[in-house]
Formats: C-alpha cells, structure tokens, sequence
C-alpha cells in the first residue's frame, strides 16, 4: 500500500505483475482446485507468493455493479470469473492457513513467550535455530495478510454497499478457510484502511481489528436475499417507486457463502480441535453454491461443472499468457584469461 499522490491522507494499493516462475503454481491450481493445499505446502515460502495472489484477484473483486444496472447494463459476473475468483480466494485462505500455529497462544502471552518457554532448556544454537525459522513463516504470513486477505476485506465489508460481487464471495472464501487461524494470530492481526473508492483506486487510512472484521461479517446477515434477480431490480428501477435509493445487485451464490461463513464464525470451525476448511471441502462448498444459484436463475444448471471449471481454466491460461514478468537471464560467467606462455 502506498499513499496516493493526489491525496496523501488515501491510500492506494500497489500490486506488481507476478514472475513467470509463479506460473506453474497457479496453472496447476486451476486445473485442479481441489489440490490446492498440496499444491501450496512446497510454495508456502516463495517470496513471489504474496504479490502474485493479490494481482491475480485484484481484477475480479475491484469495482460497482449498481452503475451497470442503473444505466441498463449486466451486473451478472461471469461464471468464468466466479470460478476464477474461487480459486485464487481459496489459495489465499490457505496459504494464510497454512502458515499459521494451530492454536492461539495462552491470554497475556505471544506465540514468542511460548517459543521461548518451550526451547528454554534446549542448547542455544537449537533455539536460535527454531527462532530463525519461525520468523520466516511469519514474516510470510504477514505479507499473505497484508497483500491477499486486507484487500479483499476493504472491498467486500469494510466500504459500505454494493461491493463488486466476486469481493463478498472471496471474503467468505477467506472466513471459510482461515478464520481460526486468524483468530489464533499472535499478536491479533491488524488491517488498514476502509472505504474503497473504485473509480479513485483509493481507500482512507483507517485501522481495524477481529472485532471489527466480524462486526461486519454479521451486518452481511440483513443483505436483501431476493436482490439476486437483476431482471426484477431492472424493473424497479424504472418503476422507480417500489424502493429507497438504487438496489443492490447479490449474486445467490455470495448469499449462501457468507451464510456459510457466519455459521463457520459463530462454531469456531468445523470439528474439534477446531479447524478451518480444506481446499477440496470449500472448493466443494462452493460448487455447490454456483450450482444453486444457476438452478434457481434457471441459468445453464445442467452443464458438467468439471467442463466449466476446464474452460474458466483455459480462458484464465490465455488471459494470463502476456502478464507473466519473464524471468531475468542469469549472467553468465567470465571467462577466465589463459596464461600467455613464455
């Protein structure tokens, strides 16, 4: 985040294109989003990672859907572009997962007094050596935070109404698959910044903690849930009488994911020990809700998901083919000058 030149007191976000050594990675997560975990485990230290998943999403959850539909336009988001979304979604909430201790530390302390309590006896190269590694994965998963997951919370539940819709299902996404972790962090996590402008790019420098992020997670909960038939928000439009101010567009599928998330909020996970979902389960979950709400619009419900899931790969795949940073040759080494003889 960088403050923006016009303005100093916004801020603006600065995401750099990812390097082509990125992209076996999220090809492979593409192609197969239920694997995603494992695809991470090897990649959860790669100094690329956190850049390239914010750029790789920003395009889907960045912008309004009221202003199409107001000026008569569709604010549907493509079936593409909700699969795409799901997937980078869900390497975010994982990777941040993934990196994370698996319970938070005791009241009054940090995950550093536990370390240190624990390796108190051990030689102090050891100790220093679990330190320093210890400090990789967090370094990491504060950069997951701050590039993946904050963007994502700004747009979708901490900038007022009618978010772009990918934003509110990513976030869910994100409380589905991270959210205990988030809780566990030590020290609890910080975002910054609220009220996204999306034809600015820009957002006010504003702090918030877990209290506030589930604040807002439960306001979704009095989202309008008949506001998913744009048609009929067409309509009323052009009535002009049957509603306060412009309606929102929410996608069905975005309704049932943040239905989910609150539910998974409120239990503290899914089982005991308390843990978040895995990427074959919310991948699964949220199959489930872009199938629903194409059966309920009536809208290509009957196609083969895995022939969907192939062709938002391949139009992915040809989208991204010119964005890739192409890796910078290695220089090659001098020669080394021969001995002139006598």
């Amino acid at each position: 985040m960088i403050r923006d030149r016009t303005d100093p007191s916004k801020l603006r976000l600065k995401i750099e294109r990812p390097p082509s050594s990125a992209s076996p990675l999220f090809t492979a997560a593409h192609s197969n989003p239920r694997s995603i975990d494992e695809l991470l485990i090897p990649n959860l230290l790669d100094a690329s990672l956190p850049s390239a998943l914010a750029y790789l999403i920003d395009g889907t959850i960045t912008g309004n859907v009221t202003p199409p539909l107001y000026w008569g336009g569709d604010p549907r988001v493509s079936r593409t572009d909700m699969l795409n979304c799901m997937v980078h979604a869900t390497m975010i909430g994982r990777a941040f997962s993934l990196l994370s201790t698996s319970a938070p530390a005791p009241a009054g302390k940090t995950v550093d007094d536990v370390i240190a309590a624990a390796t108190s006896l051990l030689p102090t190269e050891l100790r220093l050596q679990i330190h320093a590694e210890y400090r990789v994965y967090q370094q990491q998963r504060r950069r997951i935070w701050q590039h993946g997951l904050t963007p994502i919370f700004i747009k979708a539940l901490m900038s007022g109404s009618d978010p772009a819709p990918a934003a509110r299902f990513a976030a869910a996404i994100l409380f589905l698959t991270c959210w205990t972790s988030i809780k566990a962090a030590r020290p609890p996590v910080k975002g910054n910044g609220t009220d996204y402008v999306w034809y600015f790019g820009t957002f006010t420098d504003q702090e918030w903690g877990l209290e506030d992020l589930e604040s807002a997670l439960q306001e979704t909960k009095a989202l309008p849930r008949e506001n998913w038939d744009y048609k009929a928000l067409e309509a009323k439009i052009k009535d002009g009488k049957d509603f306060q101010g412009i309606p929102e567009y929410i996608p069905l599928e975005c309704i049932e994911m943040l239905d989910a998330a609150r539910k998974h909020v409120a239990e503290g996970g899914t089982e005991w020990p308390q843990r978040d979902y895995t990427s074959d389960e919310v991948v699964t979950m949220a199959l489930d809700a872009l199938k629903h709400a194409q059966q309920t619009a009536g809208n290509g419900a009957k196609g083969n998901w895995n022939d969907y899931l192939g062709q938002a790969f391949s139009e992915w795949e040809e989208e991204m083919s010119g964005q890739w940073v192409p890796a910078k040759p290695k220089p090659r080494p001098a020669k080394k000058k021969g001995k002139k003889s006598a």
